[in-house]
């Protein structure tokens, strides 16, 4: 069973859960960085009002309008349509922010690692696994150094399904933030979720139990862990018959406070008798 780890991971630590997903670095806004620069002082002027805007919670809407106007003057600035995206995003308006976050990385005039990690985070959001996948190995060509492309791998492998390669990536996704110097012990749980899911989809049942321990703190009470928990479990004890591997499958399914999010055939796979 594939579970949408990536909607989990990415859109509730963008929106709300006080969780920052890991692929999501937005820069600090300044037209000093613009990928697509221009000298125009009128576009210039309308960038950082628009910056400005895109720092208050209650300015979105503005922020996106003003840089819609910067692409009704030049359709060339990938930046705007960037931008455009971030504020429609800010705004939960997925469907439409994936289209300027397409049009910003495709009007790049070079591989830019920040458009290409917000497109794909968008393409998560509305479900356009393929296309996110496609981002992330783009990613791991262009910036073979960065994290993010890797983690992009290992996460999409929970729906895609190339589970080994997956379990590789997470290993990768480890050692780069290690050597970036950028991990922390919130994200290293992030990676060791994802190796726990990967591990109960790959039958190494009792390798993944180690995983969901430590990813426990952060994840511990959210759907997607116990699911997958109470799958990995199930499965232990009905390999040992071990009542310890019943109770703990039993307990997570009961922890499952909105048990609708699951697919209907979930809960009737387990079978204690």
């Amino acid at each position: 069973m594939k579970f949408r780890l990536y909607r989990f991971l990415c859109l509730l630590f963008l929106f709300g859960g006080g969780i920052q997903c890991l692929a999501q670095k937005i820069p600090a806004y300044s037209i000093n960085e613009l990928v697509c620069p221009t000298t125009n002082k009128e576009i210039l002027d309308l960038y950082n009002m628009g910056f400005s805007a895109l720092e208050q919670t209650e300015y979105y809407n503005t922020a996106g309008r003003i840089f819609f106007q910067i692409i009704q003057q030049d359709k060339k600035l990938c930046d705007a349509y960037y931008y455009t995206g971030v504020a429609l995003t800010k705004q939960d308006k997925d469907n439409a922010a994936y289209t300027y976050l397409y049009y910003a990385d495709s009007l790049a005039t070079q591989p830019t690692l920040t458009f290409k990690v917000a497109l794909a985070e968008s393409a998560l959001r509305i479900d356009n696994i393929g296309l996110a996948r496609k981002k992330y190995e783009e990613i791991k060509q262009y910036f073979p150094n960065s994290p993010e492309g890797y983690f992009g791998l290992s996460l999409t492998a929970t729906s895609i399904g190339d589970i080994v390669e997956g379990l590789v990536n997470t290993d990768r996704t480890l050692a780069k933030y290690k050597n970036t110097g950028l991990l922390t012990e919130q994200r290293e749980q992030e990676i060791y979720f994802i190796k726990a899911i990967l591990l109960r989809m790959n039958t190494q049942y009792d390798k993944a139990i180690a995983f969901f321990e430590k990813s426990k703190p952060y994840f511990g009470t959210t759907t997607d862990f116990l699911a997958n928990y109470a799958l990995a479990t199930y499965e232990l004890y009905k390999q040992t018959k071990e009542d310890k591997w019943k109770v703990e499958s039993q307990r997570a399914l009961e922890q499952i406070q909105d048990q609708t999010t699951l697919k209907d055939d979930f809960i009737h796979q387990f079978n204690y008798d």
